[in-house]
């Protein structure tokens, strides 16, 4: 029931991420939070914080799916890497209140390197903007 219900909230907080950047993005336009991380030389959307369809030279479907990328994984790498520094704080207690238990501090391990684990996709899901920046051919 406890997995049912965090998966729920991911996917409540995904969605809500996602939605209105595709909502503005199919109207007239979206809202850009960085136009430095977005632009290169092949997707122009430098200069403003806005992406208007009716402006020529702008790429503004590209440059609010990237915007909505970065986003997301912006908040995914915040999120992992609070909850594996809380997972190994925890650990850490558990180890040291193990008081020789080997279960006890198996356990602790265990969730240590699930942390750890944590830590690496949290690395990986910076990695994500530039995979999908270089398939739409921006990089």
């Amino acid at each position: 029931m406890n997995k049912k219900l965090i998966s729920f909230l991911l996917a409540c907080v995904l969605a809500l991420n996602i939605l209105p950047g595709i909502a503005f993005a199919a109207n007239d336009g979206c809202k850009i939070s960085d136009p430095t991380r977005i632009s290169d030389d092949n997707i122009k959307c430098a200069g403003a914080t806005e992406c208007k369809y009716s402006e020529t030279g702008r790429n503004c479907g590209i440059c609010c799916v990237l915007n909505t990328v970065y986003v997301i994984t912006d908040w995914a790498f915040a999120i992992l890497i609070l909850v594996s520094v809380v997972v190994i704080i925890l650990a850490g207690f558990k180890m040291v209140t193990a008081s020789g238990s080997a279960d006890k501090v198996n356990e602790a391990r265990q969730s240590i390197v699930f942390a750890v684990v944590g830590i690496a996709v949290a690395f990986l899901a910076r990695a994500v903007p530039l995979a999908v920046k270089f398939i739409l051919g921006g990089a």
